[in-house]
């Protein structure tokens, strides 16, 4: 039985086949959350965490409609985005509620070498889908996903000149935008 086969299984509404699912994709995903997870300075979540929480995500969707295993792995990397984002929005909070605590002095904004804030990155894919959608899906599934060029292209079914091109000019939007 295919990924596709049983992903069509969960959305006919065998929610069995979730858990038929997840022992065939948890490598890759365990590959994602790995990938994710080592961009952050201060990880908070192992792999494993973030694999369960994207687990408990899936398991809410009643009836899902996934074409296929690229689509599926497409909305798996935008639920690590997700629950990254989240996940830096409360250490951020908390951060800011200690730093008003403490009455200490936020760092320099502008220094460089701070790490990129997730938060941050998401209002400018949001900000971007707004602009070009199809820049920020595959800025969500580079970035987010890690898949490659390749990978992409076959995940949005354009070619892999598109992918680079568009990648290259979020890169560059993102660059300015993020910079202020």
């Amino acid at each position: 039985m295919t990924i596709t086969d049983m992903l069509q299984q969960w959305g006919s509404g065998d929610h069995d086949a979730l858990n038929r699912l997840m022992p065939i994709v948890e490598k890759r995903l365990y590959e994602l959350a790995e990938y994710h997870l080592q961009r952050e300075t201060a990880p908070v979540l192992q792999p494993t965490e973030l694999l369960h929480e994207v687990y408990l995500r899936l398991s809410e969707y009643e009836q899902p409609n996934f074409r296929d295993r690229n689509h599926f792995f497409g909305v798996a990397s935008s639920l690590i985005r997700r629950i990254l984002v989240d996940l830096s929005r409360r250490n951020r909070a908390a951060k800011r509620d200690f730093t008003l605590l403490v009455g200490a002095i936020p760092p320099d904004a502008a220094d460089s070498t701070e790490p990129l804030d997730l938060a941050e990155l998401d209002a400018a894919l949001d900000k971007l889908a707004a602009l070009d959608a199809r820049q920020a899906k595959i800025v969500e599934l580079r970035y987010f996903g890690g898949f490659s060029i390749t990978e992409t292209a076959a995940m949005m079914e354009i070619s892999p000149a598109t992918v680079k091109r568009d990648w290259d000019v979020a890169k560059v939007w993102f660059k300015r935008e993020l910079r202020g």
